[in-house]
């Protein structure tokens, strides 16, 4: 019986070194809450980008807060209703994939902006310092937006 116990007490410890050291290999970024910087604006109808003011995309305990510049085709316009993306609020149906050994994270979700709009979601994350955001609903143009993965504190400064 204590070969038995000191076995699996040798076993246990051997694993808890093991999973202590790691692997070896490079950090993999694994979001759970991040703000990324928007600096780069790409219309969906075809016109060129845009770069004329800093927008902000925050993701933190499953929700996603953000105002966005709307520059594309609507189908069917909110009377009254602001051309912007704006969301506060929870990210629904999300996924996340890791692509290219763990350099690239995709996102994906579903969240509805102040204009009652739902907006399939997709961000990519590459080697957790620049992002792709697409935007997409039914009843306006895709919209893309190019930043960088930004301390909390250096978004606040600006």
């Amino acid at each position: 019986m204590k070969r038995t116990v000191s076995s699996a007490l040798i076993f246990c410890i051997i694993s808890v070194l093991a999973l202590s050291a790691g692997t070896g290999q490079p950090d993999k970024f694994t979001p759970k809450d991040f703000k990324a910087r928007i600096t780069h604006v790409y219309p969906g109808n075809g016109m060129p980008p845009r770069v004329d003011e800093t927008y902000y995309l925050t993701v933190k305990d499953g929700r996603i807060n953000t105002f966005l510049p709307f520059i594309g085709t609507d189908e069917s316009p909110v009377y009254g209703g602001d051309p912007s993306i704006e969301v506060d609020g929870e990210m629904e149906q999300y996924s996340e994939t890791a692509r290219k050994d763990g350099k690239e994270l995709v996102l994906k979700f579903k969240c509805t902006d102040s204009n009652h709009l739902t907006w399939e979601v997709t961000l990519t994350i590459y080697e957790g310092e620049t992002i792709n955001a697409m935007f997409r609903t039914n009843s306006r143009s895709i919209m893309n937006y190019n930043g960088d993965i930004c301390e909390a504190d250096d978004a606040a400064a600006e």
